[in-house]
């Protein structure tokens, strides 16, 4: 997933299956973070960050942050991104 640029599909809470635009990929305590956004239809977009991981037969999956201090991590490292 080293590649940026690239487009994916992904499942949202609402079941729905959205295209998604991979925007950079961040590591953060030897984790490895997908940072992407969605296109909402209406000429905006959501940014999303998920922890990328290889499930038990090597595919690539990401999944959502849950535990807080994560989340609070990743923000900062999106921040320092997007002000670079």
């Amino acid at each position: 997933m080293s590649d940026v640029n690239q487009t994916f599909k992904v499942e949202t809470e609402k079941g729905e299956i959205k295209d998604a635009e991979l925007l950079n990929v961040i590591s953060n305590n030897d984790k490895e973070y997908a940072v992407y956004s969605i296109d909402n239809g209406d000429e905006t977009s959501n940014l999303y960050a998920s922890r990328i991981v290889i499930d038990e037969n090597g595919k690539t999956k990401l999944i959502d942050l849950e535990d807080n201090a994560e989340k609070v991590a990743i923000i900062e490292k999106i921040k320092e991104m997007l002000n670079k």
